[in-house]
């Protein structure tokens, strides 16, 4: 499930094996159950709110055949307080300048981002956006995957979480 038919067409590229539908994560409807769900590059995240967060398991809950698997990865709030004391940022490029700064209000991180990008003719165009970030502890996690039959907090290797780690697999599980 991808948001737009654009970022359909980029994955369909790299992915050219796997269906693809065009749908909002929060509300999509699949032809089929499927027997894995595997979200990319940190996306829960990007979902803010945690009724948001427990319709998405629900969803996906509702999609997957009988022991199928939910997977996905997610920063817990030690990686945004660290990226947040960094507090801004400053990229430099031929065809592009990009400043970023982060603020933190009741665990959800916004970084507001101002772009500069050459155009052909020389100029530059301005580019501003708030992109926000949710995170939940580990518990929370837990409690909002209750459907699942079981669920497992992983490092990048397959060991069990560390409490020094702040980026982690999630892999829930459905029951019969």
């Amino acid at each position: 499930v991808v948001p737009s038919k654009e970022v359909m067409a980029k994955r369909k590229e790299t992915l050219n094996n796997a269906r693809l539908y065009s749908q909002s994560v929060l509300s999509f409807r699949l032809p089929q159950k499927m027997q894995m769900t595997y979200m990319l590059d940190q996306k829960i995240n990007n979902i803010v709110w945690q009724a948001r967060w427990e319709k998405l398991f629900s969803k996906v809950f509702q999609n997957l055949e009988p022991y199928g698997l939910f997977v996905f990865d997610i920063y817990l709030w030690h990686y945004f307080e660290h990226t947040q004391k960094q507090s801004s940022d400053l990229v430099l490029t031929d065809q592009e300048a990009v400043i970023s700064s982060w603020k933190e209000k009741k665990w959800i991180y916004d970084c507001k981002i101002t772009s500069f990008n050459k155009t052909e003719e020389e100029l530059y165009t301005r580019r501003d956006f708030v992109q926000s970030y949710q995170t939940f502890t580990i518990p929370q996690i837990k409690k909002m995957l209750h459907e699942f039959a079981e669920v497992r907090v992983l490092d990048w290797k397959g060991r069990k979480q560390s409490k020094k780690l702040d980026h982690y697999v999630v892999v829930a599980q459905k029951g019969w």
